[in-house]
This record gives C-alpha cells, sequence and structure tokens, in this order.
C-alpha cells in the first residue's frame, strides 16, 4: 500500500488538482483503489469543512492505515460476515489497533486518542459511502443514549438532550489542557534565543495565534501604535484571503500597544531587516508577505516552528535542553485562553467571557470554549492578575542569537 500526492499533471475535468493524497495498492500495477480515492476527492473539493491540507492529510493517513491492515489481512473494506462474532474489518481493525505493541518495549504503540481520531475518520468515509450507495449497511450499531450537558463547573443550569451512540468508538474522557505557569512563561521567552523566535513566542502567548496562523501572519497587519496608551490593545481584523486561519473564518484578534511597538521595531532593523533581503535576492526583488522568516529568509513550515519548541525541551545532537517542561504552539493558544478567559471574567459574567474568548480564539462552538474553565485551577489567582503585565514587561527583552 503506498500514500502518493498528485502533482500538477493531475486533472478532472480539466481543473489542476496538485498536492492531493492518493492511495494505491502495492501490485505491480499500482491500481488506485477508487473508494477511498473518491472519498478523498470528495473532502478535497466538495466538503468546505475538510479541504485544508492539514485535515485533508489527517483523513489520507488514517485510510492508508486502514487499507494497509486490509491489504496485509487480504480483507475487503465492503463485505464483512464472521459466522462467529459477525466482526467487521473496521471492528477488527479498531482491535488490532489497540492490542500492538512495540516489540522492544512491549507498550502499546498508539493511545487511545490516536486511535479514536483515525475511527472518526473512517466513520466519515463508512458514512459517505452508504450516502453514495456503495454499500448497504454500516460496519457498527448506534444507539440513541439520554446524556446531561453542563456548560462548565461554575454554571448553575444543565440540560438533557439525546446523542447517537455507537459499538465502535472508545469512550472519551476529556481532559483539560495543559498551560503554562507564570515562571514557566517568563522562562520559554528567556530561552527563545533569537529575534524571531522570540516574537513568535510572544505573538501566540498574547494573541492565541495558532501555529499556522503565526507563521503566515502578514507583515502589513503592523501598525504604528504612536496614539495608542500603553494599556490599550491594538484591534487587527485577521482576513483568510492575507493569511492561513483556522476554518478559513475572519476573526479579530487584539494586539498589546508594547507588543505592537516591538513588532513595528523588528519590522524595520535588525534580523528581520536581513532575512528580508534574503528573501528578495532569491524572489528576484519580491517583498514577502509573511512577517517571520527563517535564517534562509523563508517562509517557517510547520515542522520547522515545531522542531523549535522541542529543541527547547528535548534538545538536539551536542546541544542539552534547556527547558524542564514541555512546549508546543497548541499549549502556548491554550495558556493565552486561559489567562484571556480569567480577566474578562473579572469583568462581566462567564457566558459573555466565554464568547470573548471563542471569538478570539474562532472556535465555531461556545462548548469548545468551556474546556477552558477547568484550566483556571491550575493557576493561582494572583499568577492568572499577574500574567499580562509580566508578559508585557517581558516584551522588552529581545535576546541576539538566530534561531
Amino acid at each position: 500500500m503506498n500514500l502518493v500526492w498528485t502533482t500538477e499533471d493531475f486533472k478532472i475535468e480539466g481543473h489542476v488538482l496538485p498536492n492531493l493524497p492518493m492511495l494505491m495498492s502495492s501490485d505491480e500495477e499500482a491500481y488506485p483503489l477508487i473508494a477511498p480515492n473518491r472519498y478523498l476527492l470528495y473532502l478535497a473539493c466538495e466538503n468546505v469543512r475538510t479541504h485544508s491540507p492539514k485535515t485533508l492529510r489527517t483523513y489520507a493517513e488514517a485510510l492508508y492505515d486502514y487499507f494497509s491492515f486490509l491489504e496485509a489481512n487480504s480483507l475487503t473494506w465492503d463485505s464483512w460476515h464472521d459466522e462467529i462474532l459477525n466482526l467487521s474489518p473496521l471492528m477488527l481493525y479498531r482491535n488490532w489497533s489497540l492490542e500492538s505493541v512495540n516489540t522492544g518495549s512491549r507498550q502499546r504503540q498508539l493511545s487511545n486518542s490516536t486511535v479514536s481520531t483515525r475511527l472518526a475518520a473512517l466513520k466519515g468515509f463508512y458514512s459517505w459511502a452508504k450516502r453514495e450507495e456503495l454499500i448497504a449497511n454500516l460496519p457498527w450499531k448506534e444507539t440513541e443514549v439520554a446524556v446531561s450537558r453542563l456548560m462548565g463547573p461554575r454554571f448553575a443550569k444543565s440540560f438533557s438532550t439525546t446523542a447517537k451512540s455507537d459499538n465502535l468508538l472508545l469512550p472519551q474522557f476529556r481532559k483539560p489542557p495543559k498551560i503554562l505557569n507564570l515562571a514557566q512563561v517568563k522562562e520559554l521567552i528567556s530561552a527563545c534565543n533569537s529575534p524571531t523566535f522570540n516574537l513568535m513566542t510572544k505573538l501566540m502567548l498574547g494573541t492565541g495565534l495558532r501555529n499556522e496562523e503565526c507563521r503566515t501572519f502578514p507583515r502589513r497587519y503592523i501598525v504604528d501604535p504612536t496614539g495608542f496608551t500603553q494599556e490599550q490593545r491594538i484591534p487587527i481584523e485577521l482576513n483568510p484571503a492575507d493569511m492561513r486561519i483556522k476554518g478559513n473564518k475572519p476573526r479579530r484578534i487584539y494586539i498589546s500597544c508594547k507588543l505592537m511597538a516591538e513588532l513595528k521595531n523588528y519590522l524595520l532593523f535588525g534580523e528581520n531587516v536581513v532575512r528580508t533581503k534574503l528573501y528578495n535576492r532569491a524572489n528576484g526583488g519580491q517583498e514577502p508577505i509573511e512577517l517571520f522568516l527563517n535564517r534562509w529568509g523563508e517562509p517557517f513550515s510547520e515542522r520547522a516552528l515545531n522542531l523549535a519548541y522541542r529543541y527547547l525541551w528535548a534538545g538536539r545532537e551536542r546541544s542539552p535542553p534547556v527547558l524542564n517542561f514541555k512546549v508546543t504552539p497548541h499549549l502556548l493558544q491554550h495558556t493565552f485562553a486561559t489567562h484571556e478567559l480569567h480577566a474578562e471574567n473579572q469583568k462581566r459574567d462567564l457566558i459573555s467571557a466565554l464568547s470573548w474568548v471563542r471569538d478570539r480564539l474562532g472556535h465555531s462552538s461556545l462548548q469548545t470554549t468551556t474546556i477552558y474553565i477547568h484550566c483556571l485551577d491550575q493557576l493561582a489567582q494572583t499568577a492568572m492578575n499577574a500574567y499580562q503585565e509580566e508578559l508585557d514587561r517581558l516584551l522588552k527583552d529581545v535576546a541576539a542569537d538566530a534561531l
């Protein structure tokens, strides 16, 4: 089984569709698997919720793992009948995923969350196949169950509703995301050893931008902070026409006056000027759109930014780790959201505060944002009150070494 990506030569009805994932069987003819590839085309071209490269890759990798399992065990995806257990191939795949262990450590290879993510993607594939009348029945059984939902521990009211349950997916226990405390934030910013990396960290901590949003943040969004007071935050309208945004949905963020002043200074002087010249030289004098460029004058890749944080806590060859805690761009977003929720809840009721944070993060549902209620207990009251003040002070600190 092979997972490949289309090139510029791939066309459907005259439309060029490069960089789309496709599954190919491992026989000599490399015969394409029609059903899963039709589904991937549907995700890429018809379903607006799943056309982003990152989401599409998640579905493609789940299908690749599943169809590799089927090929290795001489199973077919669209027919199943076990005279004893009547297990579908999808059930067999789930059980195999849960039971697979590493030969050396004898520990499970996949976590429950990874298995659940793959199963959810495969459920989407089978639901689509049933709508397309490629199969008569779904390979799982569904039942309706009564559930009681709470908006959060600080809400007095709850409501009852029904939801569909099945015998395929694993039980889900939603854990509050981890966040950084104030001491860790200070240590992290001090460890970011270049002006570029330092500012990217501060921007994510101060606004809740995600990895791809920070990497593609446009330099034209930088404004002169003159005229704003030091206590003000400057509104910035994020537009999917200018940068990558979760869900391609415009939203507003707020950048502190001090951070904007530092971003403006970075745009005009020092390391950014050198990297911009490298970009200009490689692109025929064209100006870059992105504010942040790597040491070669190129836009950051997702992997490069993730690795930059990983090197801080995991180290690299001939370079020991400088932090004793893990850091990821996602963790910075969780940290911002928790502190922002606390600050807003000091000024207004909790629902209004949640709505504010939801809009800053671009969540489609308030229910998604309520997870941060449970994070409030991870920080002491004094630490939460001091967070923004301390972050503003740290904005003055810029290291000199190259990333």
